[in-house]
């Protein structure tokens, strides 16, 4: 797969602000599950992307919650009383959207999880050009330790962040 430098730089970028995001939402040392979840999808969903049967598993059940709540705007009673709007959250990304743009609930859902499927699709392949024909693990080690070296850290912080990087290299499980 040939991509340019201008398709790669964004895809980096991309995948950077994320992982930055990311970073920001974990406070806590001992709350970095968050890290460790996002690599193991990313690891697990470049092996889905390869394989065509595979892709449902990109997204699967239980790294989504699913919430309904009230949607504002056109539809009338029934979407001013109740719950119609389906948010949607993939919590290893932690990529989030509300979808209300049916007057039904089951609806919206079904949308919000296709425009999801698609957003979190796009983002591997965000990831897919970044890695080109280099070994995942190894870039994603990489983009890591970028990461964490412009963060401040407090002592076991950086042991957890330490740990997550050495297997990371390695391949092993996060």
């Amino acid at each position: 797969m040939r991509v340019n430098n201008k398709e790669l730089g964004k895809a980096r970028r991309e995948i950077d602000e994320q992982i930055k995001k990311l970073f920001k939402k974990e406070t806590n040392p001992a709350l970095h599950r968050g890290i460790k979840d996002y690599f193991e999808w990313v690891r697990f969903g470049l092996v889905a992307m390869s394989e065509s049967d595979q892709k449902a598993e990109i997204m699967p059940e239980k790294d989504v919650k699913v919430d309904y709540v009230k949607a504002s705007g056109s539809g009338g009673q029934n979407v001013n009383k109740r719950n119609t709007a389906a948010s949607i959250r993939h919590n290893p990304t932690m990529f989030f959207l509300k979808n209300k743009k049916t007057r039904t609930q089951f609806e919206n859902e079904e949308q919000a999880r296709e425009i999801m499927f698609k957003r979190l699709e796009g983002h591997l392949n965000s990831w897919k050009r970044v890695v080109g024909e280099r070994k995942p693990d190894e870039v994603m080690s990489e983009i890591f330790e970028g990461a964490i070296s412009e963060r401040t850290m407090v002592s076991r912080e950086a042991e957890v962040l330490e740990r997550v990087g050495v297997n990371l290299k390695e391949g092993k499980n996060l």
